[in-house]
């Protein structure tokens, strides 16, 4: 068995819908741009060793470095463009109970380490990229700033690209200029003339 059966937290119901809208924008956007595939999608739950209780064990992308520092992303995948596949973990944040620089706080780490030991070519093997971006989705564009805001002092800022979900469409997912750098450049995901992913 390679699915998660355990019930799902109904106060994480409307994280894990938008989680979804996410990639249902993502298959869409990859369905308008000649020669790009997502080839590979996993949830925070997909599982990799059903008989495993440790959840770095059990689980794909969650990723235990010691006792206190984790990397547990909400769902990563593997876009493919021009022959290059590279690595995207997704961040869907809903401003319900931590203020920016908390998330901040909370997230950076984690995905710092994993950048340092190139730990997304265990999560996907198939990638052809050293690097990884992490997609941070905000409900609102103020949201969305903050967070920039707050993730520009930490380690591993440059990993970072954020949106407001207001402003992501399948036409723009991908190649339209709606991510920000921590910096503020805007930038897409993937270059439209020949390039690869960025």
């Amino acid at each position: 068995m390679r699915a998660c059966c355990y019930a799902p937290n109904w106060q994480s119901l409307y994280h894990w819908v938008e989680v979804a809208e996410t990639h249902w924008l993502l298959d869409q956007s990859a369905k308008q741009c000649d020669g790009v595939s997502v080839v590979e999608w996993y949830g925070e739950w997909s599982v990799v060793n059903a008989d495993e209780r440790l959840p770095e064990k059990r689980y794909r992308l969650y990723t235990r470095f010691n006792d206190k520092l984790v990397c547990v992303p909400d769902a990563a995948f593997l876009v493919e463009k021009s022959g290059h596949r590279k690595v995207f973990y997704l961040e869907q944040d809903r401003d319900t109970t931590k203020n920016a620089d908390r998330v901040a706080a909370q997230k950076h780490a984690g995905y710092a380490k994993l950048a340092e030991l190139k730990g997304h070519l265990r999560h996907f093997p198939a990638a052809t990229l050293g690097d990884f971006t992490v997609l941070m989705i905000a409900p609102t564009v103020r949201r969305r700033d903050a967070l920039r805001k707050a993730f520009a002092e930490k380690m591993g800022a440059a990993l970072w690209k954020f949106a407001s979900q207001t402003d992501l469409s399948a036409v723009n997912f991908l190649t339209g200029n709606v991510w920000q750098s921590c910096e503020g450049e805007v930038t897409p995901l993937l270059r439209t003339a020949g390039g690869s992913a960025s």
